[in-house]
């Protein structure tokens, strides 16, 4: 009985034997759930055009509404070169804060991610130059990237007719879309973007 009893309280006291294993190398949720996660960074340089109406302030008429045509040119992670483009931009320059406008980014072999984006910049400075931080929210995407979701992190910075940002962040894709399309393509696609590091023009 004695012995039973011993045998019990050895047993108890085991983790395995309560059911609590071992965790630490269990392996982490995916964020994407039965999709594929991607990390994504990208580096651009912008060129910048302002639309009239033109921004006016006191004594003139109040119009404080900055519309912007902005072109990017860098790499991104999984697409190699890239481009980058809004036509919906407006910034109010009395709140220092955008409309919430769409990019699109491309490739040549015409891969594409579709994005919504909230930014918010600083006054601009006496140079003219203001710094900006924008949440990408994902919404869809063409070849490897069809039917993409995710949030990409941009911080950037913009002068005159010029300026650069960077994006970072998760892409979930569909499992399968990468690889259909690769059969096309005939390159596949890395998660570390190996060989998508061209320096941007």
């Amino acid at each position: 009985m004695l012995a039973l009893c011993a045998a019990a309280v050895v047993l108890l006291s085991h983790p395995a034997s309560a059911g609590v294993g071992d965790t630490r190398g269990a392996a982490k949720p995916n964020p994407c759930g039965a999709g594929r996660a991607l990390h994504v960074h990208g580096d651009f340089k912008t060129s910048i055009q302002v639309l009239p109406p033109f921004p006016s302030f006191p004594p003139e008429p109040f119009q404080p509404i900055l519309r912007l045509v902005i072109t990017s040119h860098g790499n991104l992670t999984h697409f190699g070169r890239a481009t980058g483009a809004t036509t919906d931009q407006a910034v109010d320059l009395s709140l220092n804060k955008a409309n919430r406008h769409h990019w699109v980014f491309m490739n040549a072999k015409g891969d594409a991610l579709w994005t919504e984006s909230d930014l918010t910049s600083t006054p601009l400075d006496a140079q003219g130059k203001t710094d900006f931080v924008s949440v990408l929210t994902v919404t869809g995407g063409a070849g490897r990237f069809a039917g993409a979701s995710g949030t990409l992190a941009g911080v950037g910075s913009a002068q005159g007719d010029s300026g650069f940002f960077s994006v970072d962040g998760t892409l979930c894709v569909p499992q399968g879309t990468e690889e259909e399309v690769e059969s096309i393509h005939g390159s596949p696609v890395s998660d570390a973007g190996a060989g998508d590091t061209e320096a941007a023009p």
